[in-house]
C-alpha cells in the first residue's frame, strides 16, 4: 500500500513567523528573496506590517539605494519622514514627490479601504518600477504627527536595519494620474 505523506498547510502566522526567521539576518532583503513568500500568498506589505507589529519598527520608501554604512537624510537638511504603515512606504518608495501633487490620506482606516494615490501632473520620473522600504528599529527618535495616524518625522539622520525591494506590484491600492 502505497501511502502519500501530506504536510499540514501552514497558517498565515506561522508562515510570516517563517520568514521572519529565515530573514532575521540578512540586511538586504530582494525580489528574489520575496518571491517564495509571495507564491505562498504573503505579500510584501503584510510581511511588513507583521514586523512593524512584532518589533514596533517604523518604515522609510525611497527609490534611493542607501548604502548601510550611511543615514537615511533629508534632501534638503528638512525633515525625514517615516511611517507606520508599510503601504504607505511602498507607495513612496514608487512614486515621486516631483508630480504636481501627491494625494493620499494621512488617516487610513484599519484595512486601509481609504487609500487611493492621486498624481496630479507626473514628470517623466515620477512613477518607478522598483524601490526599497526602508526598515527604523527607533522608532522613539521620530515625533507623531498629530494630525495622522502613520506619519512620523525626524529632523536628523536616521540608520535603518534592513533594505527591503519592491516592486510597482507590491502597492495593491488604486492609483488616478491626471
Amino acid at each position: 500500500m502505497n501511502m502519500e505523506r501530506f504536510e499540514r498547510q501552514k497558517t498565515p502566522e506561522e508562515l510570516l513567523e517563517q520568514y521572519d526567521a529565515e530573514f532575521s539576518d540578512k540586511q538586504d532583503i530582494t525580489l528574489t528573496d520575496l518571491s517564495e513568500m509571495k507564491e505562498r500568498g504573503i505579500s510584501t506589505e503584510m510581511f511588513l506590517d507583521f514586523l512593524g507589529n512584532k518589533y514596533d519598527y517604523l518604515f522609510h520608501g525611497s527609490r534611493n539605494d542607501i548604502p548601510f554604512s550611511e543615514q537615511i537624510k533629508s534632501p534638503e537638511e528638512g525633515k525625514i519622514f517615516t511611517s507606520s504603515s508599510p503601504a504607505i512606504a511602498i507607495l513612496k518608495s514608487l512614486y515621486r514627490n516631483n508630480a504636481k501633487n501627491l494625494g493620499y490620506p494621512l488617516n487610513l482606516a484599519e484595512d486601509n479601504s481609504n487609500l487611493t494615490l492621486v498624481v496630479d501632473g507626473p514628470q517623466t520620473d515620477t512613477v518607478g518600477e522598483r524601490g526599497y522600504v526602508y526598515i527604523i528599529p527607533n522608532a522613539d527618535a521620530f515625533e507623531k504627527d498629530p494630525d495622522s495616524n502613520w506619519q512620523y518625522s525626524s529632523k536628523t539622520g536616521a540608520d535603518f536595519l534592513k533594505r527591503v525591494q519592491v516592486e510597482r506590484d507590491d502597492f495593491k491600492y488604486p492609483v488616478e494620474i491626471r
